[in-house]
């Protein structure tokens, strides 16, 4: 089951990314953009939940998470990771 709430949430924040790029002009290069900070986010955070079951470490695959790195891509990944610890 949670396979299929990973897929539905990336379908979520593109569509998400998809309908504010067509408000914009220059929507081609923002799309592409947003889709791989999204692609490089998610596989980033399923690493770091695969590894961080064995270091006691987890972030959740949500969508404030998802939109969140779409949006900023790596720095988001780092944003999310310091407010986890800073948080916890």
């Amino acid at each position: 089951m949670g396979d299929y709430r990973i897929i539905g949430i990336c379908l979520l924040s593109f569509a998400i990314i998809f309908i504010t790029a067509i408000a914009i002009k220059g929507a081609g290069k923002f799309i592409f953009k947003s889709i791989l900070n999204l692609v490089i986010g998610v596989v980033l955070l399923i690493a770091l939940n695969w590894c961080g079951k064995y270091l006691g470490f987890e972030l959740p695959l949500n969508f404030v998470n998802a939109i969140l790195i779409g949006f900023l891509g790596v720095p988001g990944f780092g944003l999310i990771i310091a407010l986890q610890c800073i948080l916890k």
